[in-house]
C-alpha cells in the first residue's frame, strides 16, 4: 500500500470518526430538548394542585389552588393568602364539593362544581365581603382532565433526563453537586436515600439554574430528623438557587408522608398521597392531600426550552450523508 492511499484512508477514518460524533452529539442534544416538557407546567400557575381530594385539619395555601375532587375541611381552611387584595381572579377551584367547617377566601374568588356543605365562609378581597366571592356551579371537569394529562406527561418527560450531576456523602452529610455548564442541573435519587434518618442534604447547583431531582420509589416515609440545609434556602442569592427553581419529582410515588419535614421547592407527585404536617416553599401537585401547614407562594420557575424544530433538519441529513459517504468511500478504497 502506497503512502498516499495510507495517508488517503487514515483522513477518511479521521473524517468518518469526527462526522460521526458530531452526528452523535447533536442526537444527543436532540433527545435531551424533546425529554424535556415543551410547554408550561400548571405549577408554575399554581400553589396548589390536587388531582383528587383535599382533607386538612388547617392548611393555609399562600397562593392558587385547584382541587379536582372533594374538600374536606376538618378546620378552617385558608386560600390565596399573598395575593392582591384587588385580584378579580379566581383563588379557588374545586371540581366537586365544600365539606367540613369552613374556609377563608383571602383574595379573588373561589368556584366549585358540587355541594356547598362548609359550616362557613369568609371572603376578605377587596369589595368581596358578605359571600360575593363564591361562586358555584362551575363545570371544572374538562381543565381538570387538561391539568392531569400535562402532570403526568411532564413527571415522566422529566424523569427520563439522565442525571449530569453527582452525589457526595460523608457520614449523615449528603451533598447534590452540580459542576456542568448546562442550564438545568438533573439527581437521580432513591426514595429510601432520601428520607435516612439523621440526614442533612446540601445542594451546589453551580452555573445551573434549574434544579430537577427525580426521585425512585413508589411507598416513600419520613425516616425523622431529615433536613434540607445549604443551598436549599427559599430565596435566591449566591450560594442558594432558590425554592422556585428546584423541582422534586417522584414520578412513581404512590404514598410520601414528609411528616414533620420541611420541603425547599416544588414537588410533583402526580400518582401520589401526600401527608405533610409542616411547611413547603414551592407548589405542590399531586393526586390527594392529607394534614396541615402552609404552602408557600414559591410558584416553579420553568420557562420551556426552545422547540427541536429549531435544529435544522437539513443540516442533520447533510451531516448523516457525508458521514455514509465517507464510510463508503473508504470501502470501495480497500
Amino acid at each position: 500500500m502506497g503512502p498516499l492511499v495510507k495517508k488517503f484512508r487514515s483522513v477518511c477514518t479521521f473524517r468518518t470518526f469526527y462526522v460521526g460524533r458530531k452526528l452523535r452529539s447533536l442526537l444527543a442534544s436532540v433527545l435531551v430538548a424533546t425529554s424535556v416538557p415543551t410547554f408550561a407546567l400548571p405549577l408554575t400557575d399554581y400553589n396548589l394542585i390536587l388531582l383528587e381530594d383535599l382533607n386538612s385539619q388547617s392548611i393555609h395555601v399562600y397562593g392558587k389552588t385547584f382541587v379536582g375532587g372533594d374538600i374536606y375541611a376538618q378546620a378552617w381552611l385558608e386560600f390565596g393568602s399573598r395575593l392582591d387584595k384587588s385580584t378579580q381572579e379566581t383563588s379557588l377551584e374545586v371540581v366537586g364539593n365544600l365539606n367540613g367547617q369552613g374556609m377563608h377566601v383571602q383574595a379573588g374568588y373561589a368556584t366549585w362544581g358540587g355541594e356547598n356543605n362548609l359550616g362557613g365562609s369568609n371572603c376578605n378581597g377587596d369589595n368581596l365581603s358578605g359571600g360575593k366571592c363564591l361562586l358555584p356551579g362551575a363545570d371544572l371537569n374538562e381543565k381538570a382532565a387538561d391539568i392531569a394529562n400535562e402532570l403526568y406527561a411532564s413527571s415522566q418527560e422529566f424523569a427520563s433526563l439522565l442525571g449530569n450531576g453527582d452525589l457526595f456523602v460523608n457520614g449523615n452529610q449528603k451533598t447534590l453537586k452540580y459542576t456542568g455548564d448546562d442550564d438545568i442541573a438533573v439527581f437521580n435519587l432513591d426514595g429510601t436515600a432520601i428520607f435516612s434518618q439523621n440526614t442533612s442534604w446540601a445542594l451546589d447547583a453551580g452555573s445551573a439554574q434549574t434544579v430537577i431531582i427525580n426521585v425512585s420509589g413508589k411507598n416513600i416515609a419520613y425516616g425523622g430528623g431529615v433536613n434540607l440545609t445549604n443551598g436549599f434556602s427559599a430565596r435566591a442569592d449566591a450560594n442558594n438557587i432558590g425554592a422556585s427553581n428546584i423541582l422534586w419529582n417522584f414520578y412513581e410515588a404512590e404514598t410520601i408522608n414528609f411528616d414533620s419535614m420541611r420541603v425547599n421547592g416544588s414537588v410533583l407527585a402526580p400518582y401520589a398521597l401526600v401527608t405533610m404536617g409542616n411547611d413547603i416553599d414551592g407548589a405542590l401537585a399531586a393526586r390527594s392531600y392529607s394534614g396541615r401547614g402552609q404552602v408557600h407562594n414559591e410558584l416553579f420557575n420553568w420557562t420551556p426550552p426552545p422547540p427541536v424544530t429549531q435544529v435544522s433538519e437539513s443540516s442533520t441529513l447533510m451531516l448523516l450523508l457525508m458521514g455514509l459517504g465517507l464510510i463508503s468511500l473508504v470501502r470501495l478504497r480497500r
